[in-house]
């Protein structure tokens, strides 16, 4: 019970401080380190498409989603995808439990957000939440939760902006 309300209280925090991100707007810059302590930023990876997603060990769908994207990334990685998955759980141990759990080897970019400051720049309310970011850094295409029916229409969108 106390996820639920933890859960409804980060997405009302979201709604209120949160700037307007939609498709065919310029994707917010962010810095961060990711789990093996490389300091990224999304501009580093601009001429490349990006899927940029958010995750949580509370996620029910974003088990499926991990290795589905971690799939899509050996695909297409040679092709210029990147794919940088950021988890917003309060406790990285939660993140890395889940991962162990799942039996996922991370093969992209996984950002621990504990202190959950990169989300309020992209607005978002549903877990797990994906963006897709072209070339130029414009956000192209916006995914909210995950259902194996939309694997192909991941796909057909990679293959538009490759």
């Amino acid at each position: 019970m106390n996820k639920i309300y933890i859960s409804i209280l980060f997405f009302v925090v979201f709604a209120i401080t949160a700037g307007s991100v939609e498709i065919n707007s310029t994707a917010p810059d962010f810095k961060a380190v990711d789990i093996n302590g490389k300091e990224i930023s999304l501009k580093d990876f601009k001429g490349k498409v990006i899927i940029l997603d958010f995750w949580a060990s509370w996620c029910g769908p974003c088990v499926k989603e991990l290795p589905f994207l971690s799939e899509l990334y050996n695909k297409y990685k040679d092709q210029g995808l990147e794919v940088v998955a950021v988890n917003i759980d309060k406790r990285s141990k939660n993140a890395k439990k889940f991962l162990k759990r799942i039996k996922f080897d991370p093969n992209f970019s996984i950002i621990l957000d504990n202190e959950q400051k990169i989300p309020p720049k992209f607005n978002f309310e549903t877990m797990p939440t994906t963006f897709i970011i072209d070339k130029t850094g414009l956000i192209r295409f916006i995914h909210e939760g995950f259902t194996e029916d939309i694997k192909s229409k991941f796909e057909k969108e990679l293959k538009e902006l490759l």
